[in-house]
């Protein structure tokens, strides 16, 4: 793939010595071994293996990477077992000390030869607050990130281009609970706040205008514990699968029981909260309400489990995955 442009500021003035960052496809991630986000799961990006470039003196750049070959809107999805797969297209992350960080999709046609032309920057935004317990105390190694960038080259390829974005933004409370959300834009964005041991809260960031926010203090409240285990039909302990958390929803637990597709795109889906089985099969949530709960778990090749649960440390469930196999069977 070889992938041209220039960046401009508002005026059309060069934006020289930005970052811009080839991500490739799902696909193209898959086919190399790169892994990271992909179908939905906010795992890291292998950020030291993508190509990189500068931007020039006057804002052009020209970086040339591998991908898989290039395929229409058509053909992002398609299906294998109920399961949906997606090829996804590649995109750019583009940094720039006083710009607005940007995702960028680099295709929509048949072509690896992608010339972007002009590429407008926003002005760069740092928002700043600091995260709290009740007692008014600053809450130190809080992750914090953006859950939604507005941007006007689209969102990119499904759920793994805003992974990229946000890891590119997140950021960490230091010591005293404070924070700096760096190269934010104009937009109505939702901020996440997650620790060990503590619920998580989501606040709602409406950026009207230019110039940096103060979003105050954010309270967190103490989290609650729910350890389970996740079995075959045999009662054998499976390790490595997904467990997802999700706050009870009666229309879901209905759905699981007609499709078992249904489930499985919980299982995709970005959720609050998600873990994986350990050698003996056991899961363990830290920083749940004390609410009632729906929990998925499954894996490729299986037929995923469904259950309901509270958050209690005396309550432990077991989620029993079966090997697809027996759906056809049926």
């Amino acid at each position: 793939w070889q992938v041209t442009g220039r960046l401009v500021d508002h005026n059309g003035g060069a934006l020289a010595d930005a970052l811009i960052l080839f991500i490739p496809s799902a696909a193209g991630r898959r086919a190399l071994g790169m892994g990271g986000p992909a179908d939905g799961v906010d795992t890291p990006l292998p950020w030291s293996r993508f190509t990189a470039a500068r931007s020039r003196a006057d804002g052009s750049f020209e970086l040339v990477s591998r991908d898989l070959a290039p395929v229409s809107r058509d053909e992002w999805v398609s299906w294998s077992g109920g399961r949906a797969l997606y090829s996804g297209r590649p995109e750019l992350i583009v940094e720039h000390p006083t710009r607005r960080t940007e995702l960028i999709a680099v295709v929509e046609e048949r072509s690896s030869l992608v010339t972007l032309g002009e590429l407008r920057l926003e002005e760069g935004q740092t928002w700043v607050g600091r995260v709290v317990d009740g007692d008014g105390h600053g809450v130190p190694d809080v992750l914090v990130r953006p859950l939604v960038s507005p941007n006007k080259y689209g969102l990119g390829t499904f759920e793994a281009g805003r992974a990229a974005l946000r890891q590119r933004l997140q950021t960490r409370t230091g010591d005293d609970g404070s924070f700096a959300l760096k190269a934010m834009g104009v937009g109505d964005i939702e901020v996440e706040f997650s620790a060990v041991g503590w619920v998580s809260s989501k606040l709602e960031v409406q950026s009207l205008q230019p110039g940096d926010r103060d979003l105050g203090e954010i309270v967190l409240t103490p989290g609650a514990l729910l350890s389970g285990r996740v079995v075959d039909g045999a009662g054998r302990p499976r390790p490595g699968l997904h467990v997802v958390a999700r706050p009870h929803d009666d229309s879901v637990e209905r759905a699981s029981e007609r499709d078992t597709v249904l489930v499985e795109w919980r299982l995709q889906e970005e959720s609050d909260h998600r873990v994986e089985t350990g050698a003996d099969g056991t899961f363990l949530f830290d920083s749940l309400a004390p609410v009632d709960f729906d929990l998925f778990a499954g894996g490729p090749g299986l037929e995923p489990a469904v259950l309901r649960a509270v958050a209690d440390p005396d309550d432990e469930p077991t989620l029993v995955v079966h090997d697809e196999a027996r759906l056809a069977l049926s």
